[in-house]
């Protein structure tokens, strides 16, 4: 379900004081540059696994119903870990249309490190916030790690189109993803990532893709 059209869990008061919060927290991390990773078209959420004491615990209701606490620093988002796994990263990709269609692509790519060698069987990425019912967006059933680290994509289309109508709405776009490892003993790991996005994100995104486009068009391609 597009983020646009997804029934969120907040009523408008609840969500009003969530938004500020965050607003409170990522005001200088959405104002610094250096807070972002920049490269050719790629743009990373603010997941930042600097050292800090200044960490809160929001909590935030998602789908099904469910209240889960998300973690958050002054520079943004932290990620979220547990004795085996540790999130690293909830990012969005701009892609040319010339690598996967005749538009430019969002992506949506998901990264992990495990912290043990126990086997992971199975990875699961859904997005739980906004979105209601929850949304699945990954399911690696048999997931390949290099040195440890788990890297895979969405492709949620069009970064214009309705599907991603979010990005040209004014104010803070916060999402919540769920990633469940499933180990080969029968455990699960269950964490759930923040990733926030505010406007100048969003513009950073819109005018990628834009440029990718006048770029595809210079080439001929429509």
């Amino acid at each position: 379900m597009p983020p646009e059209h997804a029934k969120t869990l907040f009523n408008q008061t609840h969500l009003d004081i969530m938004t500020k919060t965050l607003k409170c927290i990522f005001l200088h991390a959405m104002n610094n540059t250096h807070t972002r990773l920049v490269t050719a078209l790629l743009a990373a959420s603010m997941l930042t696994a600097c050292q800090t004491t200044d960490i809160r615990e929001i909590p935030m209701k998602i789908a099904g119903g469910e209240t889960v606490k998300v973690k958050a620093g002054p520079r943004g988002p932290k990620p979220a870990e547990d004795a085996r796994i540790k999130i690293t990263g909830a990012a969005i990709l701009i892609a040319p249309p010339d690598e996967i269609g005749d538009t430019p692509s969002l992506l949506w790519s998901f990264s992990l490190q495990a912290k043990t060698r126990d086997e992971i069987t199975r990875i699961t990425v859904e997005n739980v916030f906004p979105t209601d019912p929850a949304a699945i967006l990954v399911d690696d059933s048999t997931p390949r790690l290099r040195d440890g680290m788990w890297i895979n994509q969405w492709n949620n289309g069009d970064p214009m189109g309705m599907q991603n109508g979010w990005l040209q709405q004014k104010g803070l776009a916060p999402f919540v993803f769920r990633f469940t490892i499933h180990f080969k003993d029968g455990t699960q790991s269950v964490l759930h990532q923040l990733a926030t996005f505010g406007d100048n994100d969003k513009r950073f995104f819109l005018n990628a893709a834009r440029q990718a486009s006048e770029r595809y068009i210079i080439k001929g391609g429509k």
